[in-house]
């Protein structure tokens, strides 16, 4: 549901990792799509998602705590994960 990443391993690839990871997983499971949900006004968040490989998402006006979000989907196959 959430992915967080202490301040002091921000930046060094920890994120990456972690996305690669659920990807590869949900890949194996036979999914063909990963969905993320981001706060729309978090940057930094948004980069880490962009940089994954997901494609620009829809605006969910309503999101937790009624934030604006942004859901984003990646698809996944073996052509689109990282070696």
């Amino acid at each position: 549901m959430s992915l967080w990443v202490a301040p002091s391993a921000r930046g060094i690839g920890v994120g990456d990792a972690l996305i690669d990871a659920i990807a590869r997983w949900a890949d194996g499971l036979g999914a063909n799509r990963m969905v993320l949900r981001v706060v729309a006004s978090y940057e930094p968040a948004i980069a880490l998602d962009r940089r994954n490989g997901v494609d620009e998402g829809l605006a969910i006006e309503d999101g937790v705590g009624g934030l604006c979000e942004l859901e984003l989907t990646r698809r996944l196959g073996r052509e689109s994960l990282r070696d």
